[in-house]
């Protein structure tokens, strides 16, 4: 059995699992290092979790190294930082000074940048939860629980897209700073711009689905992307 200290409080984090998939999250220290342990519903998730993380790394992408496996329990090294989720919920609040904003999502965008070329596929559980902004000013990607899919790497940046802008509270001046920030970034690593634009339709709409926009959070959900081919 594996020895180790479970950390009740670390000031300022919050681990929460990142998906369906996974019940429990806990900071750990285990094998002299700080780690993170999680706790899968299922053990072919957290397999498939570590099989995940060893891509990454192969890939040479920063993301936890993988530390032990059991079953349902996996435990990988623990990135310091903050999720981007969080970010932006500080900056909405002037918690963080936005002078970060940019190198900050042109680490994430480089991070997808190199999946994509390095993989050939998606990672097909696009979340702002999933990537972390160390404070040595990198992105790190982890929580990926399924197998990476062939899919369009425009279409994930939609969905990514999406994702910002609805973000609470949806559709701010923040929103749109950073989403015009990320589509300049797409635009100069040459993507496609429709196909951007009809990936981040297809999440409003699924987004929608689960929550019923008001008039004006419609109108700007359009108006964020109408200016898409004058960038």
């Amino acid at each position: 059995m594996i020895q180790y200290e479970k950390l009740l409080t670390l000031p300022g984090k919050s681990i929460v699992p990142t998906s369906d998939a996974f019940v429990s999250a806990d900071i750990i220290f285990a094998y002299g290092e700080l780690c993170l342990r999680r706790e899968a519903v299922l053990p072919e998730t957290a397999k498939q979790e570590m099989h995940n993380l060893v891509l990454l790394l192969k890939y040479k992408l920063h993301a936890p190294r993988p530390v032990y496996i059991s079953g349902s329990t996996l435990l990988y090294t623990f990135i310091d930082g903050y999720s981007y989720e969080q970010l932006i919920d500080k900056w909405e609040g002037d918690r963080f000074s936005r002078a970060h904003i940019a190198p900050a999502f042109k680490a994430l965008c480089r991070w997808l940048f190199s999946f994509y070329t390095a993989s050939g596929k998606i990672t097909g559980n696009i979340d702002l939860k999933n990537f972390v902004y160390t404070p040595a000013y990198t992105c790190a990607g982890s929580g990926f629980d399924a197998v990476f899919p062939e899919g369009s790497k425009e279409h994930e940046f939609g969905s990514l897209l999406a994702l910002v802008a609805t973000s609470a509270p949806s559709f701010t001046p923040l929103k749109k700073q950073i989403f015009l920030f990320i589509l300049y970034l797409c635009y100069r690593e040459g993507y496609d711009l429709s196909e951007i634009k009809s990936g981040y339709f297809a999440k409003i709409r699924e987004i929608s689905s689960r929550r019923p926009f008001h008039k004006n959070e419609i109108e700007k959900a359009f108006d964020f992307i109408h200016n898409l081919t004058s960038i």
